[in-house]
């Protein structure tokens, strides 16, 4: 009988000394979040920084060697096709060029009149073109509609059709909309399609990202760098910012599949990796290691198919390791 007191009164110690630790556990401050139905994307981004482009740009050079005589624009200037932008010097050569377009319009009439041959008249029309080209080597127009991005001319400076490209004379983009240039794994390839939905990143112009569409897919793989293998994409944003600079850096995300209204997490909040994730739910101010199975997800949030409910509390990993069991203080953080 004594020993049956005594093996009680030897658990009972145990269980006083083991409650008396777990009790007076101090609660470790935690933040946490609660599981909610969200709009969850699966993304795809390139290796490096895109590049935004124009669909046409050019650089524009005198077709001869001469002095700069007009410059009829600036840097940052939209003009219009066909608008003359600088001149050199050419009165000899618009002289020759009027005095050949009266010889032809008079020789076109006496064409009719059946008072001159035929080998005349294609003669006047010969010195007429070459009298024209002469007189177009020494202008500059616009090939179409764009800005002046760039002009290193000056008033009576002699200007050639050589050119270094660090210092083009004249340079022009169009006004449409921005093509983004970059580069994705080779694994993720088969995954982007013409039409695929993106959102394109151009900090140096506004930190909200422009909506995009992968307009081409280079169906070839690159070796030239050293363990990594890229194609290139090219995407077309669908807004038509003139502010944003040709030749800005770009970050780009290309969604393959969405998701409205799924129960999902912050990423951060979910641990482990392939099909062994796991987070620690919080019940009674403590936490419990629940076992889970995602769906597609990103950096940002993911989605969550199986082992947590709507609205169950989940802390997020902060400077404590979270450990099975562990006493919390939460501190609920709103999200999305």
């Amino acid at each position: 009988m004594k020993t049956l007191v005594h093996q009680l009164n030897s658990a009972l110690l145990c269980f006083g000394i083991v409650f008396f630790f777990t009790g007076c556990q101090k609660a470790v401050p935690v933040k946490a979040v609660k599981a909610t139905l969200s709009h969850v994307e699966y993304t795809i981004s390139t290796t490096t920084a895109g590049t935004v482009e124009a669909e046409q740009q050019a650089i524009l050079v005198f077709g001869t060697l001469g002095r700069v005589q007009e410059i009829l624009v600036d840097t940052g200037d939209e003009v219009r096709k066909g608008a003359l932008l600088a001149r050199q010097e050419n009165q000899d050569m618009r002289s020759i060029f009027l005095n050949a377009e009266k010889d032809l319009n008079r020789t076109t009439r006496l064409f009719k009149e059946k008072l001159v041959s035929r080998a005349s008249l294609d003669e006047a029309k010969r010195t007429h073109d070459v009298a024209r080209a002469n007189v177009d080597k020494t202008e500059i127009h616009a090939p179409f509609d764009g800005t002046i991005m760039e002009l290193n001319l000056e008033i009576g400076e002699t200007s050639q059709p050589q050119f270094t490209p660090e210092k083009p004379p004249l340079r022009i983009v169009d006004r449409k909309p921005r093509t983004i240039k970059g580069n994705v794994d080779e694994v993720d390839l088969s995954k982007i399609k013409i039409g695929t939905r993106a959102r394109v990143k151009v900090l140096a112009v506004r930190p909200k990202p422009y909506p995009a569409v992968v307009s081409r897919i280079v169906p070839f793989v690159s070796t030239n760098k050293e363990q990594e293998r890229t194609a290139s994409v090219e995407l077309k944003m669908l807004e038509n910012d003139e502010f944003i600079p040709v030749g800005a850096s770009a970050e780009i995300e290309i969604i393959i599949e969405a998701k409205d209204r799924t129960l999902a997490l912050p990423s951060r909040a979910i641990l482990g990796a392939g099909s062994a994730r796991h987070v620690f739910k919080v019940v009674d101010n403590r936490l419990h290691k629940t076992a889970i199975q995602v769906g597609i997800g990103n950096y940002d949030r993911m989605e969550v198919l199986s082992g947590i409910s709507e609205g169950d509390l989940i802390a997020q990993p902060g400077d404590t390791e979270l450990t099975d069991g562990m006493k919390v203080q939460t501190e609920q953080v709103p999200w999305p």
